[in-house]
């Protein structure tokens, strides 16, 4: 009986020995499946009928460069999608085209390029489903990456306000508002893009091929957007800062709106 009785215990042990290794095994790939998936880059992908509006927040401005980032946003609507800025670039001029001198103030070392064009790829965004880019105005920290989004994005029509120095009445604020500027506007005929730089109410809907002059508002998936701000009297009365001359874009969709002052 003794006998019998060390045996079977002996024989109980090795059995729940390799139950619990099992499951152990079990629990350890379960555990190893679960970490490699919340490891997973999160995908947002676009949905029908759904409005949303992204902001990436880069924080500071030019008061405060060593965090440098500006302004970019992302608007979604119906599974499309469009954008307001994009952010500084890395890129800045060297100062050897007399137009776009180098600059005392000019931002460098603070691009957020590949942070925009990662996040958008996160959204699935793509030539075929990205219609419309929209520059507010031509500082380097919300148009500093236009270019680079307009060439890889390929939207069918780009907004900005008409920009060149001489409408600043003073030199401090010059930068590299003209070097960004140019980029936007050759980015957008080099992809085909109807550019419009001028509003007015009294646009048609549907302006002619060539035009740069729309009306300050559109329809957008399930949205509506509108750009305030749109008063061209500063090319002749001029103006301190580029600044003042930004665009805002009301977005309204489902009964709720939402404003950017650019």
């Amino acid at each position: 009986m003794a006998k019998e009785f060390l045996v079977a215990p002996a024989n109980a042990y090795f059995k729940t020995k390799r139950i619990l290794s099992f499951c152990e095994m079990v629990l350890a790939v379960f555990v190893l499946l679960v970490l490699s998936i919340l490891a997973m880059p999160r995908v947002a992908s676009a949905e029908e009928g759904v409005t949303r509006i992204h902001v990436l927040p880069f924080a500071g401005g030019s008061l405060d460069l060593s965090c440098a980032g500006g302004d970019a946003i992302i608007i979604e609507s119906n599974g499309r999608f469009g954008m307001v800025d994009s952010g500084e670039s890395s890129d800045y001029p060297d100062g050897s085209n007399p137009r776009h001198p180098f600059r005392a103030g000019t931002t460098i070392g603070h691009g957020v390029e590949d942070k925009v064009l990662s996040y958008l790829d996160s959204l699935g965004v793509t030539e075929d489903n990205f219609d419309f880019y929209i520059g507010t105005h031509p500082h380097s920290d919300h148009i500093g990456n236009a270019g680079l989004i307009i060439r890889k994005y390929k939207p069918s029509k780009v907004y900005t306000p008409r920009y060149d120095d001489s409408y600043l009445t003073s030199p401090w604020g010059l930068w590299d508002n003209q070097y960004v500027y140019d980029d936007l506007v050759n980015a957008a005929k080099e992809v085909g893009a109807d550019l419009y730089l001028d509003f007015d109410e009294a646009a048609p809907e549907n302006p002619e091929p060539g035009s740069n002059v729309c009306r300050p508002e559109f329809d957008f998936g399930n949205a509506h957007i509108e750009l305030v701000n749109t008063d061209s009297s500063y090319e002749t009365a001029g103006v301190a800062d580029a600044n003042y001359i930004s665009l805002g874009i009301k977005v309204a969709s489902g009964g709720k709106n939402c404003l950017s002052c650019g």
